[in-house]
């Protein structure tokens, strides 16, 4: 699917997974405009036929969030209008432990290019994630405050 056509959402959720996806749930219980973004299309289209494909997502609340105007998307260009980004997707850990952050510095790169002021950019992670990333930039942009650091 394309990026919606509607002027802005309130929220794009980045990586339809067991994290992403149940975000997106609540969010628009909570009445937001929202988008799922995701890079396999057999999950987006699932999503978009009210087929769940997380066991804590029902087919009949997909369905009902199709209703309420959720899309959902291939396509990054949806985070050029969104108020606010979550990055849920996966960092599976590599043969020495660390996190795989190649879909993290993706999403973040994603992002960064569609970056504006005032938009809300949020890592849903673990710990351990936190911690590899704690010192490392994900790639240029616009210029950092001090408030955007990693704690």
């Amino acid at each position: 699917m394309t990026a919606p056509n509607s002027s802005s959402t309130d929220l794009v959720v980045i990586g339809l997974g067991y994290v992403g996806l149940p975000l997106l749930v609540e969010a628009s219980r909570a009445g937001l405009r929202c988008v799922g973004l995701d890079l396999n299309s057999a999950v987006v289209e699932g999503l978009d036929s009210a087929r769940s494909h997380v066991d804590d997502v029902s087919d009949e609340t997909v369905s009902e969030m199709l209703a309420g105007g959720f899309v959902a998307t291939t396509d990054p260009g949806c985070l050029a209008t969104t108020a606010a980004a979550v990055i849920c997707v996966p960092t599976p850990l590599e043969g020495d432990q660390t996190p795989d952050l190649s879909a993290v510095s993706g999403a973040a790169e994603d992002i960064a290019s569609r970056l504006r002021s005032a938009m809300l950019v949020v890592l849903e992670s673990t710990e351990r994630l936190c911690a590899a990333l704690r010192g490392r930039t994900l790639g240029p942009g616009p210029s950092r405050s001090p408030r955007s650091s990693l704690r």
